[in-house]
């Protein structure tokens, strides 16, 4: 995101109105002077209460609200709690859907390499299809655990793309050393 792009007020709040709590929280994080809702009143900090995606949301949020804000010591001690709690997961993650490269992207970009295994990262190299992206499928299965029963395989999705691309990016540029690949 360009932090000099400008806000439209009238905009964020109708896009605000509409949207799902998670995707409120980055809102939030983005223009937090703008936002007529507290952090508290959406729950943005609750350390144990978010599952699945919205746990994902609520680090990436949380992030985008750090390096608006600045650092503080219970943000800073809540983000890295959130990111164990999803470095927890992927340790019994099996199906490299969509979900599960978010959340390798978003604790490498919460600053959390070590909380990856490269393993995780060399699976999501693995599963690069033959058009260059990544899709949201697992054999049978897609981020929503809801299985599929159409053996065709789609094309890529843009979703799972980005993100891979956005982890990889990280552990080549950013974290060259912890990981080693090329």
């Amino acid at each position: 995101m360009d932090p000099n792009w400008p806000i439209i007020e009238y905009e964020l709040k109708l896009t605000f109105e509409k949207e799902s709590i998670d995707n409120k929280w980055i809102l939030y994080a983005i223009a937090p002077e703008l936002i007529k809702a507290t952090p508290e009143e959406m729950e943005m900090f609750a350390p144990e209460k978010w599952q699945r995606r919205q746990l994902t949301h609520q680090l990436y949020a949380l992030t985008i609200l750090k390096n608006n804000k600045g650092a503080n010591k219970k943000l800073d001690k809540l983000i890295e709690h959130l990111c164990m709690r999803l470095s927890r997961e992927l340790i019994f993650d099996a199906a490299l859907v969509d979900i599960y490269i978010q959340k390798v992207a978003f604790i490498l970009r919460a600053g959390f390499p070590e909380k990856i295994r490269r393993r995780w990262i060399e699976r999501i190299l693995d599963n690069q299809r033959t058009d260059g992206g990544w899709n949201d499928r697992w054999f049978c299965l897609q981020s929503m655990r809801r299985p599929v029963f159409d053996m065709e395989q789609p094309a890529s999705d843009q979703h799972a793309t980005v993100q891979a691309v956005l982890a990889l990016y990280l552990v080549r540029y950013q974290y060259p050393e912890r990981f080693g690949i090329e």
